[in-house]
């Protein structure tokens, strides 16, 4: 019959009373027959035998060494204390099939615990005991030296303190089901586990004598609360507090490679704080506040229940997804990145702020979802975004220093860019929606932004704009690289009062490209600090039939239009006036060429930089183009020089002869860095009353139709005007060099009948007298059309004038005779 640890115990007491007599080694004899004798019953090696152990350790196997016993006891204030030895320990708890505690080490076996003494000073000890037996209601583990291990396994109601002392220490401490008290965990070690429930509180200690926590790995699954203390704390491994029902607040450093938090609560900094983790991971359903500048973290996974998030790192950052639902995200790192290239949301969040020194989606693009407001400083680094959007119009508000931003959103909602300030860079922006733009500015770069939808312009600031319209521009590129491209796939629709600015003045510097565009009252595009300005492209000039109609030769030309600003409430056209076109009467130049002189009134008020393109009519130097012309209705005069042979021979642009006027055409576009392109045009006139009109060629910054070509060059369908070949006191120069005079016709000889008479005497008388030879003025008239072709018929043949027809005597009488001689 076997007696159980207790009763054994007393027999031996009894035994020592009843024979006063024995061996001064006794105590150490009984002792190692002891040992023996339970490690017998336990475990059949442990005295040198053989066969298969009974007890099998559940946290790890021992290597062969020389083992010291652990015990335990209860100590004066009711606390249960298991003290470990110098040596490694396995130690690990159970509950007994009668609900009581028991501890047993993989040496020895079950750890005795000693409740007291018997009335001989001896002490009592039993293998379990009750959880009420234990007053003080703490379990107290000291694992000693030694690597050791822990395996406890802690009842309900039941508090622990666990120290694990020197050496590498795992702990593993599992509260049991069910739990209607809760129990308080404090533990130090190198590894450490701890499971439990809603009711469980864990505490790490750092070890005695330290005032820090140097530790290989922590792990709490399930437990309600968990303080990690004011100790720095240096994890090797990972940290994982897995099911949390209370906050996670950080009262002092962490390092580790790894830090994974799960549960209900928040996960919180307090200031002096620092975090310093490789790998962060936290699902919360509360908020998520790590934001002390000290803390470095290079990856992050975040997961709140429409809870706010602040994360602070101090180092580049690296996003695998940071989710606050409905709720505001806030980010600040040296820079920030998608960890992968997945197209996969890196934020969703309804608001969402991230500031970076160096960079946002700079070296691998991020992806937004479901952001409704977008505010970013970059500092100097480039930024990147793409978002997919899925059910609210979103805002943006961004600001950074040196780099360039990109966003690009999916999604067919709304994209306002209500503030986008990069110092130095570009902006380049994409949306399947509409995008409203209130205030953007590359300080650096060019402005790109393409809406698949609408885009807007809107001048939402009070601020006045100043007579030049410069005070508040909407939209702004600064620096060598300074342009604008704005693109819908349906409007440009420019607001009252809305102004754009491009530091260069390179061909297309600003280009605003829809199939419609539609622009308010003192709307402004300026390049170059002014050197090309517009402001109005409707309404475009149209002729009056009879500017189509060459002038009457024989009046006097009408001279240049001055350049008279127009009157208020006077109607003024886009580019140039049409009642504003002068042209000269052709005047000589050299021996045979002539000079014509194109006059026009270009521009409305405050305009500058626009390009006159003239068609003169003729081969020579047909094309000409005028540049950077004055607006504000100045008169642009350009002479062009006619050749002899353009003048005889000409019959571009309509001509039919060489005493028809000579035909001109041009066109007048804003400067070339300003480009619109677009079907129609809508813009109100300065009466206010919105105009519209189609624009053949889609060229809406130009009165010329680029589709109308010839081999030769461009046809200038908007501006006629004509060069009259004069009529009267037309140098000779002018006139084709071709024989206009017949030949002589020889006078006809008299011929008279003679006869014969013979005389029979005859009686000469001489005189003297003077003679001369006889001459013959000829004068014939013929009439012929003044043609380029040389050989062109007559239109009356050459005809004999009776004599003296042309002297002075004979005209006069001629003309006194008509009516309208005078």
């Amino acid at each position: 019959m076997k007696l159980p640890r207790h009763t054994f115990t007393k027999a031996l007491g009894f035994m020592r009373s009843s024979q006063p007599k024995l061996a001064p080694d006794w105590k150490p004899m009984a002792s190692r027959i002891w040992s023996c004798s339970w490690a017998k019953w336990l475990r059949l090696d442990a005295c040198g035998k053989g066969g298969a152990a009974r007890f099998v350790p559940s946290i790890r196997p021992l290597e062969k060494r020389l083992v010291l016993n652990a015990t335990a006891e209860l100590t004066a204030v009711g606390d249960l204390l298991v003290q470990g030895d110098a040596g490694f320990d396995t130690i690990e708890s159970s509950i007994t099939p009668t609900g009581e505690l028991q501890f047993t080490d993989s040496a020895t076996g079950v750890i005795p615990i000693t409740i007291g003494q018997d009335a001989f000073g001896n002490p009592i000890q039993v293998d379990s005991i009750g959880v009420d037996a234990i007053d003080g209601g703490r379990l107290r583990v000291n694992l000693g030296g030694g690597n050791d291990s822990l395996h406890l396994r802690l009842p309900d109601g039941l508090d622990a303190t666990i120290r694990g002392g020197l050496g590498n220490d795992t702990v593993e401490v599992e509260v049991l089901s069910p739990s209607a008290i809760g129990n308080d965990v404090e533990v130090s070690g190198e590894m450490i586990s701890v499971s439990g429930n809603e009711k469980t509180s864990f505490a790490l200690l750092p070890e005695l004598g330290t005032s820090s926590v140097n530790i290989t790995e922590l792990t709490t699954q399930n437990v309600g609360r968990v303080d990690l203390g004011g100790a720095p704390i240096t994890v090797h491994d990972r940290v994982q507090l897995i099911g949390l029902q209370d906050d996670l607040v950080l009262e002092s450093s962490l390092t580790t490679p790894v830090l994974e938090v799960t549960g209900q609560g928040a996960v919180r900094q307090l200031s002096m704080s620092t975090l310093m983790v490789d790998d962060l991971d936290v699902t919360s359903d509360a908020g998520v506040t790590l934001n002390q500048t000290s803390n470095e973290i290079s990856n992050v996974w975040i997961q709140t229940s429409d809870s706010d998030v602040q994360l602070v790192s101090q180092s580049d950052l690296l996003v695998e997804q940071i989710s606050a639902g409905e709720a505001r995200v806030e980010v600040f790192a040296n820079s920030i990145n998608d960890s992968a290239d997945d197209n996969l949301a890196d934020f969703i969040a309804d608001e969402l702020l991230l500031e970076a020194n160096d960079g946002i989606g700079n070296t691998q693009e991020l992806e937004l979802q479901s952001v409704t407001q977008l505010d970013v400083d970059a500092g100097d680094g480039n930024v990147d975004l793409v978002w997919l959007a899925v059910d609210e119009p979103v805002v943006a508000r961004i600001e950074f220093g040196s780099g360039d931003f990109r966003l690009e959103q999916s999604g067919g909602l709304d994209l306002t860019l209500e503030s986008v300030v990069v110092d130095q860079g570009s902006i380049w922006v994409r949306n399947d929606g509409n995008v409203i733009i209130n205030d953007v500015v590359a300080g650096d770069g060019y402005v790109d932004v393409h809406a698949e939808g609408d885009l807007i312009l809107v001048d939402d600031d009070s601020v006045d704009d100043g007579p030049d319209r410069k005070l508040d521009p909407e939209v702004v590129a600064l620096g060598t690289d300074g342009r604008v491209r704005l693109a819908s796939d349906q409007r440009i629709v420019a607001s009252d009062n809305v102004q754009i600015q491009a530091a260069s003045i390179e061909a297309g510097a600003v280009t605003l490209s829809a199939p419609t565009i539609e622009l308010g009252q003192q709307f402004e595009i300026n390049t170059g600090d002014g050197v090309g300005i517009a402001r109005q492209f409707t309404p475009r000039p149209e002729l009056d039939p009879e500017d189509l109609v060459p002038p009457n030769p024989d009046l006097p030309p009408r001279p240049a239009a001055p350049p008279v600003a127009p009157e208020p409430g006077e109607l003024t056209e886009a580019f140039y006036q049409h009642d504003s076109i002068r042209t000269n009467i052709l005047s000589q130049f050299d021996v045979n060429d002539a000079e014509g002189i194109l006059s026009v009134n270009l521009g409305t008020e405050g305009e500058n930089g626009l390009t006159l393109i003239i068609d003169w009519g003729a081969e020579t130097d047909r094309f000409q183009r005028v540049e950077n012309l004055p607006g504000s209705f100045q008169t642009a005069s350009v002479s062009h020089v006619y050749m002899e042979d353009d003048i005889l021979n000409s019959t571009l642009n309509g001509r039919g002869s060489a005493t028809d006027p000579l035909n001109v055409l041009f066109a007048v576009e804003h400067h070339e860095s300003i480009v619109l392109l677009g079907e129609s045009i809508t813009q109100p006139n300065t009466d206010g009353v919105s105009v519209s009109m189609d624009v053949p060629g889609n060229v809406i910054s130009s009165t010329d139709n680029p589709l109308t070509q010839t081999t030769a060059g461009p046809v200038l369908e908007s501006g006629a005007a004509f060069f009259v070949i004069p009529r009267v006191n037309v140098p000779l120069a002018f006139l084709p060099i071709r024989d206009v005079i017949p030949d002589p016709v020889d006078p006809v000889t008299p011929v008279v009948t003679t006869t014969t008479t013979t005389l029979t005497s005859v009686t000469f008388e001489t005189s003297e007298a003077s003679s001369s030879p006889a001459s013959i003025r000829e004068e014939f008239f013929q009439l012929r059309a003044l043609s380029p072709d040389p050989d062109a018929e007559d239109l009356i043949e050459p005809v004999r004038l009776p004599e003296r027809t042309l002297e002075s005597e004979s005209l006069n009488r001629l003309f006194a005779n008509r009516s309208d001689a005078n």
